[in-house]
């Protein structure tokens, strides 16, 4: 497997934030280790942290999907969405602003086989952590800290097509809900189905969630 560790201190700059302007994009067999690394999404971007590289709306079928894809973070990794950008359901689409999407942390489409864990998740811009027809993961130890100052500051979001996860250790405060598994096939549903997969949601554990809104 592909393993990329980010240490606390950007040697480029040597500054101890990480300033992401454009998604990380996350391939089959890639694993991320924050080791201590703060990374803070730049002021008026509207991007996701780390993404599958099928970008948000686009077609995918199931031939496509990814496997084998792990966050992990350690000695107090941080996600942080730094200063709001302006894009909400309200917003996206209008005035050259993407779909909201964009603005979810974690956005994970078509996985087989992931982990996300061991992460500290502050100033979230929209959902925090989101997945799209993924399958065969854990996602724990996660602590949210939302001042509840932007609309659907949800933690944990599975939507259509996710099964076979566990959701465990989640604690801090989120700005709504702090786990949501939606499997609306809506507009926003479809437009990110993947093709041929069921979209029922199924067989998710969720466990220890000590969190509020």
């Amino acid at each position: 497997s592909d393993k990329t560790v980010i240490p606390k201190t950007n040697p480029l700059t040597g500054d101890d934030i990480w300033i992401i302007s454009s998604p990380l994009f996350l391939t089959s067999g890639k694993t991320v280790i924050l080791d201590g690394a703060h990374l803070r999404l730049a002021d008026g971007v509207y991007s996701n942290i780390f993404a599958t590289e099928v970008p948000v709306g686009a077609p995918m079928k199931a031939e496509d999907m990814r496997c084998d894809i792990h966050i992990i973070g350690q000695n107090g990794a941080l996600l942080d969405g730094g200063v709001h950008n302006g894009l909400t359901e309200k917003t996206a689409n209008k005035d050259g602003r993407p779909h909201v999407l964009n603005n979810t942390f974690v956005y994970l489409r078509g996985v087989r086989g992931f982990s996300v864990r061991g992460l500290n998740v502050v100033n979230p811009r929209y959902w925090g952590l989101t997945f799209v027809c993924c399958s065969d993961g854990e996602i724990s130890d996660i602590d949210f800290t939302a001042a509840n100052d932007a609309p659907n500051q949800d933690g944990i979001d599975l939507r259509v097509g996710c099964h076979d996860i566990v959701i465990r250790n989640i604690t801090g405060s989120t700005g709504d809900d702090t786990v949501a598994l939606t499997g609306l096939l809506g507009y926003t549903g479809q437009q990110k189905m993947v093709e041929g997969l069921s979209p029922d949601i199924h067989d998710v554990v969720i466990e220890k969630i000590d969190a509020y809104v």
